[in-house]
Parts: structure tokens; sequence; C-alpha cells
């Protein structure tokens, strides 16, 4: 997981429990962001794959 996107804070449960409509708010960013960092991890296997002229830092 990359470090500093923040994503433990968001799926920390909320005080109010799942029914609380903020939690499920934070849960459907928390599933937005899985998503998202699988597509860069995607696409950073791909780049890492290919030959770079500046060396890549990521993490």
């Amino acid at each position: 997981m990359l470090r500093g996107s923040g994503a433990t804070a968001i799926a920390l449960p909320s005080p109010g429990g799942a029914a609380d409509p903020h939690c499920l708010r934070e849960l459907k960013v928390d599933r937005a962001l899985r998503r998202s960092m699988l597509k860069l991890r995607g696409a950073a296997a791909i780049v890492l794959h290919r030959p770079a002229e500046r060396p890549i830092h990521h993490g």
C-alpha cells in the first residue's frame, strides 16, 4: 500500500456504526481509493517493465 495515502484513516469505522451515512460514504471512498490504487499499481508495473531514462520514485 502507498504511504501517506490516508487509506487507514478512511477505513476506520465511525462511532455511529455501519448504519451511519457518513460511514457508508467513507466505505464508498475507501472502495474507490482501492480501485484507483490497483489502477496505479498496474500502471506502475507497466512503466517499470519499460526501460526508463529517469529512475521512478514511488512509495
